[in-house]
């Protein structure tokens, strides 16, 4: 994927062994992309494929996906570096902007959004389906955190994450695809009661046969957000 000439590539602050799982894994860079919004876009919080979506309905040039930086206190400190998949809009005279709040950035007033492009991924607003977040870490963290995670990992590699950043998949265990749990998206919702016997309940899932526990791996499949 080719950064527009006027989109600052942004790699000098971000530690090698990322680089180099992030650009193995995108096929692309790292940029900074300036965040502008338009009045009354705080509705836009958390909604960046259809914000983008309607933006080139509007307005012309294309959607461009890929990993935005999860800029929370206290995680690059521990040396985790989580990227949230994010689209940004490429407008007609070919620059990024982010037009999507999000409230890691909007509480820093951060003036740019850490977003690295993807080669091949993309959002599907037709099916619904879109990417769990992927974290690498650039060191091993204290023993009592490195002992919360699902599964050992090994420094500078790559790995799904989902629900909570110590629930983690390795790359080929899991498609990263996961599945929106709206109106809009009936067929996710029956899917997740035919495969899981779960069911949607406001923010919640539940059990349609009243089993306790819910599996982990649904997290991995579906979003209720």
């Amino acid at each position: 994927m080719t950064i527009p000439s006027d989109v600052r590539k942004y790699s000098d602050k971000i530690p090698k062994s990322i680089r180099t799982s992030m650009r193995a894994f995108t096929g692309s860079e790292c940029a900074l992309v300036d965040r502008h919004f338009a009045s009354g876009s705080r509705s836009q919080q958390g909604n960046c494929f259809i914000n983008v979506a309607k933006q080139v309905k509007k307005h012309g040039g294309r959607s461009i996906y890929g990993w935005m930086l999860n800029r929370h206190s206290g995680l690059q400190s521990n040396g985790i570096w989580s990227w949230q998949f994010h689209a940004v809009w490429e407008t007609p005279w070919q620059t990024w902007m982010d037009i999507s709040k999000y409230y890691l950035y909007d509480d820093y007033n951060q003036k740019f959004t850490i977003f690295w492009g993807d080669k091949s991924r993309r959002a599907d607003l037709i099916e619904g389906t879109a990417y769990n977040s992927v974290v690498a870490f650039e060191k091993l963290p204290p023993p009592h955190y490195y002992e919360t995670f699902s599964i050992q990992f090994k420094v500078g590699q790559l790995y799904w994450t989902a629900g909570d950043i110590t629930n983690l998949r390795k790359l080929s265990q899991h498609s990263g695809i996961y599945r929106f749990l709206t109106k809009d998206y009936k067929k996710n919702i029956e899917l997740l009661e035919r495969k899981y016997g779960l069911k949607k309940d406001g923010r919640k899932l539940v059990s349609v046969t009243g089993a306790s526990m819910i599996p982990t791996d649904v997290l991995f499949d579906f979003t209720i957000s």
